[in-house]
This record gives C-alpha cells, sequence and structure tokens, in this order.
C-alpha cells in the first residue's frame, strides 16, 4: 500500500507542477487591463492560483476529515496544534516561492533544482528523528548537486568577470526547495501524529486563510475576481484535485513506509515534470544544461532505487 501511494504521488506532483505553471502564466494574460488593476492581477497571479487551489482542497476534504477532528483534542494535543501550525507555515513559504519560480522559470530547470528537496528532508530527518544517510547516498546526493549546479547557471562566458548570470526563477526554486524540504518531513510527521486527510485539510485552511490576510493588508482582493480565472475554471479545478491528491497520496505512504522510502519514490516527479516541460512547453535548454538535466534525473532515479 506504501508503494501505490508513492507512485500516486509520484505521478501527481509530476502532472500538478505542470498544471500550475500553465494556471499561473494562463491567469497572469489578464484580457481585460481597464479592469481592476491589471498590472497587479499579473503580479499576484501566482497567489490567485495558489488561493483558489487551497479552496477547493479545503471543501472537497471538509466532509472527510469531520470524524478526525478529535485528533486535535486527544492527549498531546498541544504538540499536534504545533507540528500543524509548522507545517502550514513552511508549506505556505515553499509554495509561495515554487510557484513564482514556475511562473517565471523553465520547467525544466525548475523541476530538478526541487530534487534537493532529498537531502534537506534526510537532514530534518537525522535531526529529529535520527535516520542516518548511508555512504552511497551522500555520494548520489553529490552528483544531484552538481546537475543542480550545471542546469541552474545560463552562461558561463561571464564567470571571468564574475557577472555570471543564473536562470530566471532559480534564486525562488532554491528558497523552495530549502521550505519544501522542511515541509515534506513536517507533514509526513503530522500524518502520523493526526491522519493524512487531517493534515491536508488543515494545510488548505491554513494557507487560505493567510492569503486572504495578505491580499487584504495589500488592498488586493480584486485580483480574485480581476483575473480570467472564471475562463480557465476547469484548468485551476483539474490542478487543485491533482495537487491535492499528491500530498494526501504522500501523507498516506509513510504511514507504511519510512519517511526517507517514501520520499526517495516520489521525488522522481522531477523526471515527469521536466519531461514535459521539455516535450509538451518546447523548452530550449543548453548542452551543459541539458547535462545537468540528464546527471540530476539519472541520480535521482538511482537514489530512488537503490533506496527501494
Amino acid at each position: 500500500m506504501g508503494i501505490f501511494f508513492a507512485l500516486i504521488a509520484l505521478f501527481s506532483w509530476g502532472a500538478g507542477d505542470f498544471l500550475i505553471q500553465k494556471s499561473v502564466r494562463r491567469v497572469a494574460k489578464f484580457r481585460f487591463r481597464q479592469l481592476f488593476f491589471p498590472d497587479k492581477t499579473r503580479q499576484y497571479a501566482n497567489l490567485v492560483v495558489l488561493f483558489y487551489i487551497v479552496l477547493i482542497g479545503s471543501l472537497v476534504l471538509l466532509p472527510f476529515i469531520v470524524k478526525d477532528l478529535g485528533f486535535l483534542f486527544q492527549s498531546g494535543a498541544f504538540l499536534k496544534w504545533g507540528i500543524l501550525i509548522l507545517a502550514s507555515l513552511t508549506l505556505l513559504f515553499a509554495a509561495v516561492f515554487d510557484f513564482q519560480a514556475l511562473k517565471i522559470g523553465k520547467l525544466a530547470v525548475v523541476e530538478p533544482i526541487l530534487s534537493f528537496e532529498i537531502p534537506v528532508t534526510a537532514l530534518a530527518a537525522f535531526i529529529f528523528i535520527k535516520e542516518r544517510l548511508e555512504l552511497w547516498q551522500i555520494l548520489l546526493v553529490a552528483c544531484i548537486f552538481i546537475g543542480i549546479f550545471l542546469i541552474s547557471i545560463q552562461s558561463f562566458k561571464d564567470f571571468k568577470t564574475k557577472n555570471f548570470r543564473l536562470e530566471k526563477g532559480v534564486i525562488y526554486v532554491i528558497a523552495a526547495t530549502l521550505m519544501m524540504g522542511l515541509a515534506n518531513f513536517l507533514v509526513g510527521l503530522s500524518a502520523r501524529e493526526t491522519s493524512p486527510l487531517l493534515i491536508n485539510w488543515f494545510l488548505n485552511v491554513f494557507i487560505l486563510i493567510s492569503l486572504f490576510i495578505f491580499l487584504s493588508l495589500k488592498s488586493q482582493l480584486k485580483v480574485l475576481v480581476a483575473s480570467n480565472t472564471r475562463e480557465h475554471k476547469r484548468l485551476i479545478f483539474v490542478t487543485a484535485l491533482i495537487d491535492n491528491t499528491a500530498w494526501i497520496a504522500y501523507a498516506y505512504s509513510v504511514l507504511y513506509l519510512p519517511m526517507a522510502i517514501a520520499l526517495g519514490i516520489t521525488e522522481s516527479y522531477i523526471a515527469l515534470a521536466a519531461i514535459l516541460g521539455l516535450v509538451v512547453n518546447k523548452e530550449k535548454l543548453k548542452p551543459h544544461q541539458l547535462i545537468g538535466l540528464i546527471v540530476t534525473v539519472t541520480m535521482a532515479v538511482i537514489l530512488i532505487l537503490m533506496v527501494f
């Protein structure tokens, strides 16, 4: 069952990131420029899509978690609330950085960098629950880092002048990776302390309220209706279902598998998403970036197979 749920998360995350990028970019293409501050609509397009994803997730999951709310009032409730809130905060920042990276960056560049979630999550597991990395795992992670470095650099020509340029979105995706690695660990821990459906519902509601407050403080609630989300409501709805399915499946997988193994299997979604970026989006990479993509994806797959 653990492998089954991990594979569902793998395909859902791969397809989900592809659809998130498509949703964010379509929402950012505002047609009625004279209405409702279109520049702000484009600026907050990633938050608009994230808002609707967590809104749909909150509503869909609500009927299934009512019976699980008792988890929050059992013995050790303070610890459960603390883990849930920390996981929600971490995932909120990770999602904001991730959506921004997907909006401005190439899918084939963003996804391999996200593979660095593996060592971040492994480090968190080592610190908090004493899971250790074997030597071969450390070597594979080092190879992944080299691949990430190659694919992240747009050009080596300016290295001599110390004016080298990073690909668009790389800074955002690095921040997202650090936060997402910790979020993976906290979501897995929360699923064990409460329930997979409850943690995902709580995450959605927390992020939903946070985005509503943020946009209210910025006087930008109008962007939620100013954008052309209604025109792409089917795309956003499917994106929301797939993205929520991925997190639910991951949360269930850690109930049956050690966290490192569950993450190892699901992390190969980067290969699926990167291939979608190259094949469907017709993204172009320079030779050294293509080598970096191959190295990163290959090492991640080997890591998955060896852990498995």
